[in-house]
């Protein structure tokens, strides 16, 4: 597996990565859903690389397949021109994988942008 290039930055609650995934490769980064983080909330789109295509998968505690699918932000091709949201609130307890998949690409990278707003979903007591 190649290495992935992350830069992490804060914006006011929320963090915001850009990494860069390599062809054929699949990235996963995992939220733990506990007494403190109630939901998953995020939204992310690739800014560079092939067809600005990626898949993205999100497994629950239980290895079930929340989502599971493949997303275009090329518009000239039909794809989405605003960021994918990813909002999964009174979810179980328990850690997710949230995969982003660039398999499919024989030689093309992407670079993604993802912002985790989960630090504004804390559980109140």
């Amino acid at each position: 597996m190649l290495p992935v290039m992350i830069l992490l930055l804060y914006i006011g609650n929320a963090e915001m990565l850009s990494f860069k995934i390599a062809p054929r490769v699949k990235e996963c980064f995992y939220e733990n859903i506990n007494d403190d983080i109630s939901s998953i909330n995020l939204e992310f789109e690739v800014i560079e690389g092939g067809d600005l295509d990626i898949g993205l998968s999100v497994i629950g505690p239980n290895k079930e397949k929340i989502i599971h699918r493949l997303i275009n932000f090329d518009v000239k091709r039909g794809g989405q021109n605003d960021p994918e949201k990813v909002e999964l609130t009174n979810i179980d307890d328990g850690l997710y994988e949230i995969c982003f998949d660039n398999v499919i690409a024989s030689r093309d990278y992407k670079v993604i942008v993802l912002v985790n707003n989960n630090n504004d979903n804390h559980k109140k007591n």
